[in-house]
């Protein structure tokens, strides 16, 4: 079976190595509808099903397509969507005793048709999916300023596979789940609430619960005021963090939904360029070092120095807003 992770990545990642991993569901019901479409079943384990972001008149679970939940939240299970089957348990357990039986119940027939199938799929997998995307991107390294997705390559090919990453970038990290390789259950952390501010404590608690790992933040510089104080406490603390703000010098994000939801581009106190924050000189008076960049080409040192320092450290980016900058 071709395996989508959740929607939100705050809970366990899946291998992006492994053959029949497709990748990240959205939260745009548009998206997700025809991405489940070709499939009768959904197994949900452990995750959120479907939890999208603003409203759709499109479901995102196909009308045809039955669902089985399992997870150990009983308020989850039926919550968005009704199921077939559904079951509160522990999952690892549970998925320890139910493998070995289908296995057992496999006749030759069959598993000779999960055999195909698997082939069938590892032509649209994940890594297939991201050698694409990645081509696209880097087409666009010589624009100023830079589009995110290029800062989303950068980090996603030259932050260390080690590293813990999070999220909290909302327009500006709409690649990364598709270019960054998770090699281990807390590669990929994202913003589960929907309330903005979380990513630069955030970052200071995922450090402190995984002492002496490299956590790489990618935070947008809307999201990054509402939490700035954060940078004062990763300094104080002296932990491996390295915050990468994407400044687009707005709220995108508000502005995308704006045009797409009222058909309006009228964006009435939604950029933050008059005067510009410096969140350079504003890291450095908290205590950390810190740098602006560019340049696309400045980003693999810039990333390898900050990250082998073992510090706090802060980057700029000037990435391109969407809306002529």
């Amino acid at each position: 079976m071709p395996v989508y992770q959740e929607s939100v990545p705050y809970r366990t990642a899946f291998p992006s190595s492994h053959p029949l991993y497709m990748g990240m569901l959205t939260r745009v019901q548009a998206h997700v509808h025809p991405t489940l479409s070709p499939h009768d079943r959904v197994f949900c384990l452990g995750a959120d099903l479907l939890r999208m972001s603003v409203y759709s008149p499109i479901d995102p679970l196909p009308e045809q397509t039955e669902v089985a939940h399992l997870s150990e939240r009983d308020w989850e299970l039926a919550k968005n969507h009704p199921v077939a089957w559904a079951a509160r348990a522990q999952v690892r357990e549970t998925l320890r005793a139910l493998l070995p039986l289908l296995k057992q119940r496999q006749n030759p027939n069959q598993r000779e048709q999960a055999r195909l199938r698997s082939a069938q799929w590892r032509d649209r997998n994940w890594e297939a999916q991201r050698t694409s995307t990645l081509a696209k991107v880097l087409q666009a390294t010589t624009s100023r300023p830079m589009p995110a997705g290029v800062l989303c390559a950068a980090l996603a090919q030259h932050v260390p596979p080690e590293a813990i990453m999070l999220e909290e970038a909302l327009t500006s990290s709409q690649t990364l789940p598709g270019l960054w390789r998770q090699t281990h259950p807390h590669a990929l952390l994202g913003l589960a609430s929907g309330g903005l501010g979380f990513a630069i404590p955030g970052a200071v608690g995922v450090s402190l619960a995984q002492p002496g790992r490299p956590v790489v933040a990618l935070v947008g510089d809307g999201s990054a005021m509402y939490g700035i104080q954060g940078l004062w406490t990763a300094a104080h603390l002296r932990l491996p963090i390295t915050y990468v703000i994407a400044q687009n010098r707005g709220y995108r994000i508000i502005k995308e939904r704006l045009v797409s939801m009222q058909g309006c581009d009228q964006f009435i106190g939604m950029d933050m360029n008059d005067p510009v924050i410096d969140f350079v000189q504003m890291a450095q008076s908290m205590g950390l070092s810190a740098i602006r960049v560019e340049d696309p080409a400045d980003l693999p040192q810039a990333l390898k120095q900050a990250i082998q320092s073992g510090m706090p450290q802060l980057i700029e980016v000037r990435v391109a807003n969407g809306f002529g900058d």
